[in-house]
């Protein structure tokens, strides 16, 4: 029954005509796939759906209908205890459904244990194992920055290291999971981390730090900067950039904040008391929207509560799998939008519950005018939430998108508040006013761009920054054309020493180094070029001869992580 319930939602948009918030590019999910993570394993062509935290209602909604899925039972979300599986993320073949597991290092797939209770001896054997070890490519080459979450509540911190190898490929690199004692002030946090950046001797070669909004962590980059200066090692300024993903979410609790919309609750509830059937006033339009989010928390409390309430609750759906309520909390990102989400899947249901089942609550149906509110909240929410999932699911680099996801979401907030200019309702009115607040959280955080390089967004090949950009990619091109004309000087001086006299290496012509010239014909070449239908990483992979020094900042720049996503991910195996 636990992973019947963890299917998720698909539908398409029920908002009457007339009442339509319309946007370009974003729809109502209609296919579960659209959300989940495609990989590709080590065997030629065979692709596979990752199984992650942050979907895992949709990829196990999609694996309960394939061949697998339908004549086994697999409880993904299952506790692994064994050490290897920080070794291994969990896979479902992309055609038939067969659950694997994928090595992190070289991509085979295994056999899931559940699947054959064959326990984790071959994952084992693999890991320790020379296949795997012939293949894993790692590399003791620090090549360009790392991020950091600046505290948990279980008062651990983890470090997360991310570079992008030479051959492309881009890794995460869990350097610490470490004790905080004391304050979570930014002076101990810079503490804290730059003495892990010494104990891997890297402090010298950190790029940028990517964290959340969190008051302390200004303190904080100041005091690792300080520190890291303090090595006399020339460093520039580190640059701190604004987890994307959190500043969503930061505009999203605005937008609910405004409307009183918000989740109070740190965990899920799973009591039910007299008191939580409260009498709920709807009939005030100021307070119309929380009240009916709030009708569907204590729904989804009152039905979990109790077994006999659950399955009368399943009894009353026609199609597979069962589904139940889900309840928001304060601490889940989206965990909202999920929970209006399943509501409205389920509306039929809802319905029926409330008025024809033994536990008729009048007090907690849904009316047709509150079922608006909740379409209402799902279309000006899906694509903060459909940003946010992206994000957190990905794996490649993004440091690079984060202009076009300011404004893809600036475009919807603006066409929605358009469209409700024209409402004389009362409670659309309240949504225009939370869709104002929303949009002035994100502009507030757009301004903090202002302190970053441009530089680090202006190697996107699929972009014409030639004019905007240009000096400054200039200026943070130069380090890296001085190392690379040194690296080609001592490369030169060596062949020659090794393999031509004296006479010859005098009779050589002066032009076979590229001169500083050449090299300022490199940044021009890449600027008045054409736009290139490529992903930043594959792009100067394949131009790495071509731009040989841009290709050596891309390859810095691009393994900044334009989320914490990496830390979260990350801390839910280590």
């Amino acid at each position: 029954m636990a992973s019947q319930g963890q299917a998720s939602d698909a539908y398409p948009s029920s908002v009457p005509d007339g009442d339509q918030i319309e946007y370009p590019a974003f729809d109502f999910p209609q296919d579960v796939l659209g959300t989940q993570e495609w990989v590709e394993g080590a065997q030629a062509k065979q692709t596979y759906i990752l199984y992650s935290e942050m979907s895992k209602d949709a990829f196990v909604a999609w694996w309960l209908e394939t061949d697998f899925g339908k004549k086994k039972r697999i409880y993904w979300d299952g506790r692994h205890h064994a050490k290897c599986w920080e070794q291994f993320e969990q896979v479902a073949h992309g055609k038939t459904g067969k659950p694997g597991v994928m090595c992190t290092h070289c991509r085979a797939v295994l056999d899931h244990p559940a699947s054959g209770h064959t326990g984790t001896s071959s994952m084992n054997k693999h890991i320790n194992g020379p296949g795997c070890r012939k293949s894993t490519g790692r590399t003791t080459n620090i090549l360009a920055s790392m991020q950091r979450a600046a505290h948990k509540a279980s008062k651990k911190s983890e470090v997360v290291f991310t570079q992008e190898t030479r051959n492309g490929e881009y890794h995460e690199i869990l350097l610490g999971f470490v004790p905080l004692h004391g304050a979570h002030s930014g002076v101990n946090l810079g503490s804290l981390l730059f003495e892990l950046l010494q104990q891997h001797q890297i402090a010298h070669r950190v790029l940028a730090i990517t964290t959340d909004n969190a008051s302390n962590n200004n303190t904080l980059m100041s005091s690792i900067q300080e520190s890291v200066q303090s090595l006399g090692v020339g460093n520039a300024a580190i640059i701190r950039i604004p987890c994307i993903a959190h500043i969503i979410q930061l505009s999203l609790n605005d937008l609910l904040g405004l409307m009183k919309a918000n989740p109070k609750n740190e965990t899920i509830q799973t009591d039910w008391s007299d008191t939580c059937s409260g009498f709920l006033d709807s009939r005030h339009q100021n307070t119309a929207i929380a009240n009916t989010l709030n009708k569907i928390r204590k729904l989804a409390i009152f039905i979990n509560a109790s077994p006999q309430r659950w399955e009368t609750f399943c009894s009353l759906q026609t199609k597979d799998p069962k589904l139940m309520p889900i309840q928001d909390v304060k601490t889940r990102w989206n965990s909202t939008f999920l929970m209006l989400q399943r509501a409205k899947r389920l509306q039929s249901t809802y319905n029926a519950f409330c008025s024809e089942s033994q536990y008729a609550l009048p007090h907690l149906t849904l009316d047709h005018e509150e079922w608006r509110h909740i379409e209402y909240l799902l279309c000006i929410t899906q694509p903060l939430f459909r940003f946010t999932t992206l994000l957190s699911q990905t794996r490649d680099v993004s440091i690079h998108l984060v202009f076009s996801i300011y404004n893809k979401l600036f475009d919807h907030l603006e066409k929605s508040m358009d469209a409700l200019r024209r409402k004389r309702v009362l409670w659309k009115q309240l949504v225009l006013k939370a869709l104002e607040a929303a949009k002035s959280k994100l502009s507030h955080c757009y301004a903090m761009t202002d302190d970053i390089p441009c530089d680090l967004y202006a190697i996107d090949p699929d972009q014409d920054w030639l004019t905007r950009y240009r000096k400054s990619l200039e200026d943070y091109l130069e380090p890296y054309k001085k190392d690379l004309s040194d690296i080609q000087s001592r490369s030169k001086a060596d062949k020659c020493a090794i393999t031509l006299s004296e006479l010859e290496v005098s009779c050589m012509p002066e032009d076979s180094q590229p001169s500083l010239s050449d090299q300022r014909d490199e940044l021009a070449q890449y600027l008045e070029s054409g736009i290139v239908r490529s992903p930043p990483r594959i792009f100067w992979k394949d131009h790495q001869h071509d731009f040989p020094a841009l290709a050596r900042l891309a390859r810095d720049v691009l393994s900044i992580s334009a989320t914490g996503a990496g830390v979260e991910r990350l801390f839910n195996s280590a």
